[in-house]
């Protein structure tokens, strides 16, 4: 008799977790679907993590523990664990969170009649270390914004812990890299080029995302959005086919501090935008969507003549009007106005 395969590999990495363990594994055990096997990685904890996960072990034969003798971070240990997966789809878990009861069953439910898409998210709900929730989060669902927030935009692609993902088709995409911070980034952008675009999310809010200060995106804010950083200069420059200088990503990302060659950055901006949505073909809707974020830093960064005091750092409005498509350059005069109007 042939061997039953999972049809899902949950996958999670452990390290120093044993605050709330206990409730994510929980919660993974307690899905209206039952089909699948729990592959955990301890990556080296000094808590009591590997205690629980044992225990947890003895009592269900679903849950297998690989145990790294020292920590090797997040992309390895995820890594590790989908070579040791026999499921057909990865469901992504984190050590803190929650995954709420009907999602693996929605995500199956989608990908099933949706072949053409191998990366599935969710919105998630945000709580605190009590539970409580904070805040709620969805993500697009439309393919030229999320390969647009690859590139320039909020970065908002989906949740890590909330996608459910077809396994040959992340082998074939190499996997996650050993980087110790934004390897999920990395590898969704990865997906960049693909048609069809293979990410989607639901609005269905399926996971409970828990902040907190010991959490490892927490610890490793400045690194991730460093590396981030990286990744996306690499992309803007393939895509624009020369090399930019990081203050195209910082720029736009913090707005807050003082570019010298913000003229250039802007210039590099509207180069990524037009070329953007010829490439890619975008719709009305779809390019107001991006403008909407161009403009309001357009705004920042530019000043109306002969104003003399506060211009050091920015551009003249009626150079900026003449770097633009004629359609954006409209707008732009609209939202100029209007945000000038909005400060007197």
């Amino acid at each position: 008799m042939a061997e039953h395969l999972p049809l899902i590999s949950v996958v999670m990495s452990v390290y120093n977790s044993d605050q709330f363990l206990s409730e994510a594994i929980e919660s993974v055990l307690h899905q209206t679907l039952q089909d699948f096997e729990f592959i955990i990685v301890d990556d080296a904890s000094k808590d009591a993590s590997l205690q629980i996960l044992e225990n947890y072990q003895k009592k269900d034969n679903r849950i297998h523990i690989l145990r790294n003798e020292i920590n090797s971070g997040l992309g390895s240990s995820l890594q590790r664990g989908i070579n040791a997966s026999r499921g057909r789809f990865i469901a992504r878990m984190d050590a803190d969170d929650i995954s709420l009861p009907e999602r693996f069953e929605k995500q199956i439910n989608f990908l099933f009649k949706h072949p053409e898409i191998k990366i599935l998210g969710s919105g998630v709900l945000i709580v605190d270390e009590k539970g409580e929730k904070v805040s709620q989060v969805k993500f697009s669902g439309t393919p030229s914004i999320l390969r647009w927030n690859m590139l320039l935009g909020s970065g908002m692609i989906v949740s890590h812990p909330s996608v459910l993902m077809e396994r040959d088709f992340i082998i074939n995409l190499r996997g996650y890299s050993s980087l110790r911070a934004a390897q999920d980034f990395e590898l969704w952008t990865r997906t960049l080029w693909l048609n069809p675009f293979p990410i989607a999310n639901l609005d269905d809010y399926l996971l409970a995302y828990r902040q907190h200060g010991k959490s490892t995106s927490s610890a490793n804010n400045t690194l991730q959005e460093s590396t981030a950083i990286q990744i996306r200069l690499e992309k803007i420059s393939q895509f624009l086919e020369k090399p930019v200088p990081a203050e195209v990503v910082l720029a736009y990302r913090h707005p807050t501090y003082a570019y010298s060659n913000i003229e250039e950055c802007i210039r590099l901006w509207i180069e990524l935008y037009c070329k953007f949505i010829d490439k890619f073909n975008l719709n009305k809707k779809e390019r107001r969507l991006i403008e909407s974020e161009i403009l309001p830093l357009l705004n920042k960064y530019s000043y109306f003549p002969p104003q003399k005091n506060n211009i050091q750092f920015r551009v003249s409005f009626w150079k900026l009007i003449r770097l633009l498509p004629r359609g954006l350059a409209f707008r732009a005069l609209f939202s100029k106005i209007t945000w000038g109007m909005q400060r007197l």
